[in-house]
């Protein structure tokens, strides 16, 4: 069965809270939850967790805009530094915490201001920022797609990397040939579209007068298309029958976001 993920909302924190406190692993690899709206003195923090190397973490949360997160991320911070060893003990039932070490602060929300990635560079402890999607599939299915948002002093020249060799990084031929196949179809629904174009080593970008189309994000076992602009959409191919059976679907999608664009549909 093939699942095309959607792209859905998260009206309120606290179920965004509430996922994250059954399914911690969905946001970073071996993260242990141990307590939400922790009591700190004058306020409550959102999650306490703990990573895989025994640090513990202070995560603040955000659905809509993230005005005021880190402030209210720092202002937990000292109160979780300071009472490090109490914590231990306290939750040695749940996880190993190592209270030698500076807790880490971790912020997710749908996306961060320009503001946020500047001065998290400059923050002493450690900051991860993570923007989050809500996915679901027409079966039921659900969970967080995470990403993490680049707080490094950034380069503004980045040299364009060649699409053959983000094709590469997927192990198995047939499904190399199917990723191919897959480009020449999108760039084939009209003759202005842009160059597609590689970044880092797994993301091939598809524009139309530098304007979204669609990504191709690849994995060494199956590659994931993101495209609808309307509504987005993922379709994980792992397989070269799952593009055949989809193939008609998502080029009529991509069609209808490049018309939406000014584009003109070949005749």
């Amino acid at each position: 069965m093939v699942r095309v993920f959607e792209k859905s909302e998260i009206a309120r924190e606290r179920d965004l809270e509430e996922i994250v406190n059954k399914h911690p692993d969905q946001i970073e690899d071996g993260l242990v939850y141990l307590e939400h709206q922790l009591h700190l003195g004058r306020g409550f923090l959102d999650i306490l967790l703990v990573d895989s190397k025994k640090t513990l973490v202070t995560a603040e949360l955000k659905v809509g805009d993230d005005e005021g997160i880190l402030t209210q991320a720092l202002k937990h911070y000292d109160s979780i530094d300071s009472d490090r060893d109490r914590l231990a003990h306290h939750f040695a039932s749940k996880a190993r915490i190592d209270e030698n070490q500076e807790p880490r602060i971790l912020l997710l929300a749908p996306d961060f201001s320009e503001e946020i990635r500047k001065a998290a560079r400059h923050i002493k402890p450690k900051i991860t920022l993570l923007a989050f999607e809500y996915l679901k599939t027409r079966g039921g299915e659900e969970g967080l797609h995470c990403r993490p948002v680049a707080i490094e002093r950034e380069t503004y020249f980045k040299p364009p990397v060649k699409v053959e060799k983000i094709i590469s990084y997927i192990f198995l031929p047939k499904l190399r040939q199917t990723c191919s196949e897959v480009v020449e179809a999108i760039q084939g629904i009209s003759d202005d579209l842009d160059e597609p174009r590689g970044i880092g080593e797994t993301e091939i970008r598809f524009r139309y007068k530098n304007r979204w189309l669609a990504n191709i994000y690849t994995k060494h076992r199956f590659f994931r298309l993101r495209y609808g602009r309307a509504k987005d959409k993922y379709l994980k191919i792992g397989e070269p029958r799952v593009w055949q059976r989809n193939r008609d679907s998502v080029l009529r999608t991509i069609s209808e976001t490049y018309v939406s664009l000014g584009g003109i549909p070949k005749r």
